[in-house]
């Protein structure tokens, strides 16, 4: 089910210190999920694009997006979670997946924020973005460089079904705090 709903986001609001401890404090979850959650890592997936996609629609400008673009992975390294104990996988996708996740966020806005389009339609086509870099990489590590297959799914259907949950968790938490906590920022329609 689509999200038939468009966002007109005064991001003007956030205060410089609320915009640093939103930073701070989301830097320091992406990091520490891996360890806390361990698997399933679906859900950590879904936290994860859940944070970017919330940088994307309230942070203005990019000097504040680079360490929840990094962390995350940074923190699964760390942790070893995805393909076991820390591999040298692990360490060669670790740039792909950094691109993924910028990429996440750049379009996010691009075609939310600056194209007004549907948010809905903005999650898919940014979501289809993210899982296409990072599939098509892990197809190539596959099928050309030898790599085992098991790159596969964490690197592709994972990646699209995260980003879309995270996205879809990110919108609806946005609703709740606009409805609860915050007359300044505004989505409008329906969910």
């Amino acid at each position: 089910k689509f999200i038939n709903q468009s966002i007109n986001l005064n991001r003007d609001v956030l205060s410089y210190r609320r915009t640093l401890f939103e930073i701070i404090f989301f830097s320091i979850i992406c990091f520490t999920l891996p360890f806390v959650l361990v698997h399933p890592q679906w859900a950590i997936g879904t936290i994860v694009n859940a944070i970017l996609f919330r940088v994307a629609i309230t942070q203005k400008g990019w000097k504040y997006i680079l360490p929840v673009v990094i962390l995350p992975n940074l923190g699964v390294i760390s942790a070893g979670i995805i393909f076991g104990a820390p591999s040298i996988m692990l360490f060669l996708f670790a740039p792909l997946i950094w691109i993924g996740n910028f990429s996440y966020i750049l379009f996010n806005k691009y075609l939310i924020l600056q194209r007004k389009i549907n948010v809905g339609l903005g999650l898919a086509g940014a979501s289809v973005i993210k899982f296409a870099i990072l599939f098509t990489s892990a197809l190539i590590a596959v099928f050309i460089l030898g790599l085992p297959s098991v790159l596969l799914f964490p690197m592709g259907p994972l990646q699209i079904a995260t980003a879309l949950m995270g996205g879809t968790l990110a919108i609806s938490y946005q609703e709740i705090e606009n409805k609860f906590f915050s007359k300044k920022r505004v989505l409008k329609g329906k969910l």
